[in-house]
């Protein structure tokens, strides 16, 4: 995750946003405009996608090249966020080490394990 949030900040810079320039409300201004481009591109990433239940696969988008494209946007715009909080990779590493090995204790607690087995021990949702 690193060098991905180091190329995508140099191409901040590129474009002429140095974060570490801003002022916190600059960086912050640039947050919320990462938030709402992010929600665009998961709008656009859904519909190259057949996920409404309502419908037939067949009859819906299911365009994988789109998808991988607008999942990159989706993942640029991620980025931006966490270079706009100034998060820092080795800090985003280890809480996502941290939040696996929360959820496979999840797993292993049935808290968090499929459905069917959720409805074989009586937590059916």
């Amino acid at each position: 995750m690193k060098a991905e949030i180091e190329v995508i900040k140099e191409y901040q810079k590129e474009l002429g946003y140095d974060f570490d320039r801003m002022t916190p409300s600059e960086r912050m201004q640039m947050f919320r405009n990462y938030m709402a481009a992010l929600v665009v591109e998961q709008g656009e990433l859904a519909e190259e996608t057949p996920w409404k239940p309502w419908r037939s696969m067949e009859a819906q988008r299911n365009n994988y090249r789109k998808q991988c494209l607008e999942w990159i946007d989706c993942f640029f715009f991620l980025v931006d966020q966490a270079i706009a909080l100034q998060l820092e990779a080795i800090d985003l590493e280890h809480t996502f080490n941290l939040k696996m090995k929360a959820n496979k204790r999840r797993i292993e607690n049935k808290y968090n394990n499929t459905k069917e087995e959720r409805r074989q021990n009586g937590v059916d949702d």
